[in-house]
């Protein structure tokens, strides 16, 4: 696969991430939607909440992989032995960072979602309330 020329690694990278955010979290929010599951594996049973927690998620994997790959060179087969000692601690780092990434930022995202009351609370089953909490009605 050629990169386009003129974009930055990091920003193709991010490009890449957030792709993968709005493809794979709406797939596994309609998942779980369709056979209706009573505990959702989910970020958050609404989508819009959902795919806002999983901004966060995506943004550690991406900014673990930047790291990364601005540090060491990762190429070759990630089964093949290397020779070095910092070739074979490549990859367990990489997943570390990934872990710790992935974790850490979904903290430091989440937090101002939650003490600005931009995540509803979790309204159960999906299939009632499948994009956003009903408001509250209004006696007149």
């Amino acid at each position: 696969m050629v990169a386009p020329a003129g974009i930055p690694d990091g920003r193709r990278l991010l490009i890449a991430t957030l792709a993968a955010c709005l493809v794979l979290e709406p797939g596994a929010w309609a998942h779980n939607f369709i056979r209706d599951a009573a505990e959702p594996a989910l970020f958050h049973p609404q989508l819009l909440p959902d795919l806002l927690m999983a901004a966060g998620f995506h943004a550690g994997w991406w900014l673990a992989w930047w790291w990364l790959l601005r540090r060491w060179r990762m190429s070759g087969p990630m089964g093949r032995p290397r020779t070095t000692l910092l070739g074979r601690w490549k990859y367990p780092a990489a997943l570390a960072a990934m872990c710790a990434g992935s974790v850490g930022l979904m903290i430091l995202w989440n937090l101002p979602l939650s003490w600005l009351d931009a995540i509803p609370p979790e309204r159960l089953p999906m299939r009632s309330h499948p994009f956003r909490q009903p408001r509250p009605m209004i006696a007149a």
